[in-house]
């Protein structure tokens, strides 16, 4: 860009309509061949455009380099795991606090376990009953109706609760920053479609949904990630996020940024 596109003549006007319009590298040619002592209006509009599109472009770098590369499937569940343990911790404690307090027992079952015990032990030596494997056991009470409402009734309440305190406790973090513990110790976040940080409806529907449908489905609805082109399981898909990898600060600083923002930064950061 030549002199003339910043001459004196210009008003002041019609030249921060132009500054609007130019791109980034137009504005750092401004930058270095504006005469600042001459038009220090100018000079500070300029910079402040420049750092205002720096800004931008940092908010959302991680997000524009990182959308089209998924997280594994193990860094993944590494990140569930350490996220439930950070969660049940608080609940453990106050759990052991209880019991060692007295305020709540774990005795009763004690008797009718030696008694059950004590009539196998005298039902006679023959061959105790083989168990059946595990898949087919599976089988079994995911076809009777009957075990699975007991099943319900005895465990609903207590998977409920389960499910009530992960959103209490970990919905409200994916909503402020698209992170918890365990996204965090694994280097992923979650966003939404437009790569902000999910709401809070979008963060309870995707706990109660995976919840739901990752055990009814035997985790094929967790699986869903290994086909799908953005990596996501079915609780991301109905609830309209994504889960994408972050740099790690010593990743991010071994990774040269684009020469143009490392130029304007050193413009805007060396001159006052």
């Amino acid at each position: 860009m030549d002199e003339s596109a910043i001459s004196s003549g210009d008003e002041d006007g019609a030249f921060e309509a132009r500054v609007q319009s130019y791109s980034l590298e137009q504005l750092e040619d401004v930058f270095a061949h504006l005469d600042r002592e001459s038009h220090p209006g100018r000079f500070k509009l300029v910079q402040t455009e420049v750092r205002s599109r720096l800004d931008r472009l940092s908010a959302t770098r991680v997000d524009l380099v990182e959308s089209d590369k998924p997280p594994s499937a193990p860094r993944r569940l590494w990140a569930s795991v350490v996220d439930l343990f950070v969660s049940l911790l608080p609940a453990g404690v106050l759990g052991l606090i209880l019991v060692g307090t007295g305020t709540i027992s774990l005795g009763g079952s004690s008797g009718g376990s030696s008694g059950a015990s004590g009539r196998r032990g005298r039902g006679g030596r023959g061959r105790a009953q083989e168990e059946p494997a595990l898949f087919d056991q599976a089988l079994d009470f995911l076809t009777d109706s009957d075990k699975m409402l007991d099943a319900l009734e005895t465990y609903g309440p207590y998977y409920g609760g389960l499910v009530v305190y992960r959103i209490l406790m970990v919905a409200p973090q994916w909503a402020r920053s698209g992170s918890s513990a365990g996204l965090k110790e694994t280097g992923v976040r979650i966003v939404d479609a437009m790569g902000h940080d999910p709401n809070l409806a979008r963060s309870a529907l995707r706990i109660v949904f995976a919840y739901l449908v990752y055990p009814a489905t035997m985790g094929l609805g967790a699986l869903w990630m290994v086909i799908d082109k953005n990596g996501r399981t079915l609780a991301d898909w109905v609830s309209g996020v994504r889960v994408v990898r972050v740099r790690q600060p010593l990743e991010s600083s071994n990774q040269d940024t684009s020469p143009l923002s490392s130029k304007a930064h050193g413009l805007c950061l060396n001159i006052p």
